[in-house]
């Protein structure tokens, strides 16, 4: 900077990153059912992009982490097992609760 010549420092928008939960049943919890987070719409990512995808637990929870904000779908499958699609939106610095998904 010289004498007389103002600069202004940029501002770059860092976005946190959110997460999904929930639970994977098929009228029992299912253990180790494979969910997949696929991005549709909303922020900077090209839709279509399998962004995540996480095994269920024990317990039948899951949880997906550090996904950008925007909406998703939600597949989950297990052996020959399949569930439904579900729509999920992803917000910044939060966790969505995708509630229990079932599969038949």
């Amino acid at each position: 900077v010289t004498a007389g010549n103002d600069t202004a420092a940029g501002t770059i928008a860092l976005t946190q990153p959110g997460s999904i939960s929930g639970v994977i049943s098929n009228g029992a919890v299912v253990a180790n059912a494979t969910v997949t987070a696929t991005y549709t719409a909303g922020g900077n990512l090209p839709n279509g992009t399998v962004f995540s995808t996480a095994n269920s637990a024990v317990d039948g929870t899951f949880s997906l982490t550090n996904l950008p904000p925007g909406t998703y779908t939600l597949n989950v499958t297990s052996g020959t097992q399949v569930g439904q699609s579900v729509g999920v939106v992803v917000v910044a610095g939060a966790n969505t609760d995708a509630g229990t998904i079932t599969i038949a």
